[in-house]
C-alpha cells in the first residue's frame, strides 16, 4: 500500500456487488491489519 498524506482523502466508486465482510485492526503505530472474508461469518458468544 503507498503512502498517504495526513488529512489527504480517499474515493471510492460504488457498484452493486456481492456481500464481503471486512474486519480491520488499526495500532497504536497506526497500521492497519485487513481481513475480508466472502463466506458467511459465524459467530460464537
Amino acid at each position: 500500500m503507498r503512502g498517504l498524506e495526513i488529512n489527504s482523502k480517499i474515493e471510492i466508486k460504488s457498484q452493486r456487488s456481492k456481500r464481503l465482510n471486512v474486519l480491520g485492526f488499526l495500532s497504536k503505530q497506526n497500521e492497519l491489519e485487513v481481513y475480508t472474508n466472502d463466506n458467511a461469518v459465524l459467530i460464537v458468544t
